[in-house]
Parts: structure tokens; C-alpha cells; sequence
């Protein structure tokens, strides 16, 4: 296929028409719209509707006159070839061991990991599981995946993500909960429009409380979650990361 590719791409801009190259050597003619954060927008030929083609997906995009509208990076290729290896190895939860002890860390949970000869070097994000060689995390903030060897890791902190808003929005709606059901059953039961006014408000005074009330709630336990983090020193006379039954 990728013999035929420099025709194909000449057929494209002899017609005048923009052509798209994915990594699997295929190719569409049309018209190449925009790129996103995620996505090459490109209309293709005899389709009326624009397709988003995910960015991992496509090599690159050749305009008519000959420009090249995108193309793949070595950083975005590194990613891609990360990302099937990730897929081939069963990523697992992080196990530490300590004589008879023995903590898991499941995928998922807020890790952060500090260099063993430089203590300033550190990376934390949500655990993705272990591979063969270290454990995989996805960096906060980031649409990243980062892989730290094991070799390099000195300390391990346990801890959860320092989202504060994620646990008052879990507050809040606990907090619906009782004025949405009074709100429901107002409407269901009620006979006339004096006895609906007087439901809404009770379900609205009710909610003002419940509502305040669960997401001053999910700030305290937001809180608390941020301030709960457990310490790990990894060495040989202290905690191990335990390697057994994990295939290179």
C-alpha cells in the first residue's frame, strides 16, 4: 500500500482535493477542515456529514496545493507505540510489601512518586497499574500517560486526587435528593394549583438546607481526602514493590 501512496496523494491534489493518510496507509479525498485538540475534522468526498477522525489515528493531511495541513509527531508516535504496548501487558494494582505486610494500591487511587537520589524530582497523577518495569500513571491535569521505573522510585506517596470540587459536587447532589423527591411527589399527588405552590416551596425551602448543607459536606471530606496521605519509603530494609508474577 505504501508503494501506491505518492499516486494516490497525486490524484488527490490533481483533482483538487485534500487527502488524509492514516497510520494504517489508507486514504480519503475531500476537504480538510480544522484540527482539534483531539480530532482532524475532514469532509470527505460523497459523505455530507464531516468525520472526526481521531489525531493518533491519522499520519497526515496533504492540501491540494501541495501543503501539508498535519502530520504525526515523534512525540505523538512514541505515544501510539506506548499505548499498544499498554494494551498487550495486563496492567495490575500496585502491591508493596513490608516484611509480613502487605498494602495494595489499587488503579485508580492518587500516587506520587519521589526520586530515589533526588527527593525534589518527583511526578504523581492516577495510578494506571504496573507494567513490567514500573508503574504507569496518568499525570494530573494531563491527557499523559508516564511510565517511572522502578529503580528510580525512593518514596511513594498513597494518596486521592486534590479535588475539592468533585466532592462538593457529590454533596450537592445528595443535597437534590430530598427536595427533587418532594418536587415529584408534589406534582403526582397534588389536587389543585394552591396545594402545588405550597409543595414548590416547601421542596425549594427544603432544598436551600439540603443542598447547602451536602455541599458544605463534600468540602469537609474534600478536605480531609487532600490531607490523608500515606508515606512509603522503598528500599531493600523497608517497603518493596512486590514484582512477583509481573512478565517483562
Amino acid at each position: 500500500m505504501k508503494r501506491f501512496l505518492p499516486l494516490l496523494i497525486l490524484t488527490g491534489l490533481l483533482l483538487g482535493q485534500d487527502v488524509l493518510i492514516t497510520i494504517s496507509g489508507s486514504q480519503a479525498k475531500g476537504k480538510f477542515i480544522e484540527v482539534t485538540e483531539k480530532h482532524i475534522v475532514f469532509q470527505q468526498s460523497g459523505i455530507p456529514i464531516p468525520s472526526k477522525i481521531p489525531k493518533m489515528s491519522v499520519a497526515r493531511v496533504v492540501l491540494s496545493n501541495g501543503d501539508v495541513a498535519f502530520f504525526m509527531t515523534e512525540e505523538m508516535k512514541n505515544q501510539l507505540k506506548q499505548r499498544k504496548l499498554n494494551a498487550q501487558i495486563e496492567l495490575r494494582d500496585l502491591v508493596l510489601k513490608k516484611n509480613d505486610k502487605i498494602v495494595t494500591i489499587p488503579k485508580g487511587d492518587w500516587v506520587v512518586a519521589v526520586n530515589t537520589l533526588n527527593p525534589d524530582v518527583h511526578a504523581g497523577g492516577e495510578l494506571l497499574g504496573i507494567s513490567g518495569d514500573g508503574i504507569l500513571i496518568r499525570e494530573s491535569g494531563k491527557d499523559k500517560e508516564r511510565n517511572i521505573p522502578f529503580n528510580e522510585i525512593g518514596i511513594l506517596y498513597h494518596s486521592y486526587p486534590n479535588e475539592i470540587s468533585k466532592y462538593i459536587l457529590q454533596g450537592v447532589k445528595c443535597g437534590c435528593i430530598l427536595p427533587a423527591a418532594l418536587a415529584f411527589m408534589t406534582i403526582k399527588y397534588s389536587d389543585n394549583s394552591h396545594s402545588e405552590e405550597f409543595g414548590f416551596a416547601m421542596s425549594a425551602s427544603l432544598g436551600f438546607f439540603t443542598i447547602t448543607g451536602g455541599a458544605l459536606l463534600g468540602f469537609i471530606r474534600g478536605k480531609k481526602a487532600e490531607g490523608d496521605r500515606i508515606e512509603y519509603v522503598i528500599s531493600p530494609n523497608d517497603w518493596q514493590i512486590n514484582l512477583r508474577d509481573i512478565s517483562n
